[in-house]
């Protein structure tokens, strides 16, 4: 009984030795997946970085393109007007009514002589400039410190609030 007590116990120990080993080698496989793990997730965040780079540079790109475009579209607005305004001094130099006309019209028409402002023509009223840039009579005459709507002059320069 002697010997099989002693075999069994070589066997257990054989085991367990055996155990330790394939612990080992699990926990060196545990410790090789960990370190492929850090590595991709080093490679994946260097990754997520450049894209963010080139996702501003390329932002960055169109925004300035977009300046450009809408500086152009200005300075073309001025060269338009420029010339329209030639055309309408040959045109209406000799009658002064329709140098009148038109003059009204294209200040009701370009609404502002600068941006956020009109300057009111002969004729005008609160409730049609009001109409004409969609907002209320109220907030014209609140932006301009108005108490009597029919009060207005000719000539008077009016900032219009945005809607």
């Amino acid at each position: 009984m002697r010997s099989t007590l002693g075999e069994e116990n070589i066997k257990i120990k054989d085991d367990i030795y055996s155990l330790q080993g394939a612990l080992d080698e699990l926990e060196y496989q545990i410790n090789t997946l960990s370190e492929k793990q850090d590595q991709q997730a080093g490679e994946i965040n260097s990754s997520i970085n450049d894209l963010r780079r080139i996702i501003k540079n390329k932002l960055a790109d169109a925004e300035s393109r977009l300046q450009a475009v809408e500086k152009k579209q200005g300075q073309n607005r001025k060269d338009l007007e420029n010339r329209l305004n030639i055309v309408i001094q040959e045109v209406t130099r000799e009658n002064k009514e329709l140098r009148r006309y038109i003059e009204r019209f294209r200040t009701t028409v370009s609404g502002t002589t600068e941006e956020g402002y009109y300057i009111v023509a002969n004729g005008d009223t609160l409730s049609h400039i009001s109409q004409v840039f969609g907002v209320s009579v109220k907030s014209v005459m609140e932006a301009n410190g108005i108490t009597n709507p029919h009060s207005i002059r000719s000539g008077q320069k009016l900032s219009i609030p945005e809607k």
